[in-house]
């Protein structure tokens, strides 16, 4: 049986499409952009000493949904559920514009320049992570 091309070879190929290229660049971004979000909550979680199974109980999952969540690669999680979790951290979800290059269209849709930040709430009175802000472009 013939042995076709690795999944790398396969890709290297592809990539000399430019809409192939495009298209992937874009999927990898946001999916670095998610990953880097989940870690941050992580990051967070464990600076406050709390564990997964604490941090389920808190937001009313199962520990194996929040341990999955935080430890399968290739994570993605609902809006609700990111957020109920940031919450349950003492943190907060902010969109923020993009640094842009310095040749920036005067008008750009919304969508191409946002980022997401988790970051402490102002004064909680719950110990929060000490990280600085996370940002994770899309």
């Amino acid at each position: 049986m013939a042995k076709g091309p690795t999944f790398r070879e396969w890709t290297a190929a592809k990539m000399a499409d430019p809409k192939f290229a495009k298209g992937y660049r874009t999927a990898r971004a946001r999916i670095d952009a998610v990953d880097r979000l989940i870690r941050a909550l992580d990051g967070y979680r464990v600076d406050a000493n709390m564990s997964k199974a604490e941090l389920a109980r808190s937001i009313d999952a199962k520990p194996e949904i929040v341990r999955r969540l935080l430890t399968k690669d290739g994570a993605n999680p609902t809006m609700e559920t990111f957020v109920e979790i940031a919450d349950a951290l003492g943190l907060e979800v902010r969109l923020v514009p993009k640094e842009a290059p310095e040749t920036k269209p005067k008008r750009m849709a919304k969508t191409d320049a946002t980022a997401a930040t988790v970051q402490p709430r102002p004064s909680t009175g719950r110990r929060a992570g000490t990280k600085k802000n996370v940002h994770a472009y899309a």
